[in-house]
């Protein structure tokens, strides 16, 4: 064992006396003022906000669909219940990726400040 003590990486790198860079212009990130909203906000707002009854309306679409496909299917027209299983699961997609987009526009609202939005019945 020797008496010298062997500099760690740490050590052994030069401390940096410039502070760091600000990133360049062009690969700085684009993020938008918090004060702007754009047209398209405003629509997906309207269709996807909160209190919009598009995902009630694709939960009800879906249980008719699959109220539809039992009834075909009582009647014995297996064809037509099994069509009518194969459409309750595309509106089930369609149900389920209105409420991702839905979360997501919630999530804008928020960070644009316009959350949480105002009842009409306040």
């Amino acid at each position: 064992m020797s008496s010298t003590k062997e500099a760690s990486p740490v050590e052994r790198v030069a401390p940096s006396t410039s502070a760091p860079s600000a990133p360049h212009p062009a690969h700085a990130p684009q993020v938008p003022k918090v004060d702007e909203i754009t047209d398209r906000d405003l629509f997906l707002i309207r269709f996807l906000g909160a209190r919009t009854p598009v995902i009630p309306l694709g939960c009800m679409v879906t249980a008719g669909i699959l109220f539809s496909g039992f009834w075909q299917f009582q009647q014995g027209n297996k064809f037509k219940a099994q069509m009518m299983m194969r459409a309750r699961v595309a509106a089930q997609g369609v149900t389920i990726c209105l409420m991702m987009g839905s979360m997501y526009i919630q999530e804008r609202q928020k960070y644009l400040g316009i959350w949480p939005v105002k009842s009409p019945y306040q």
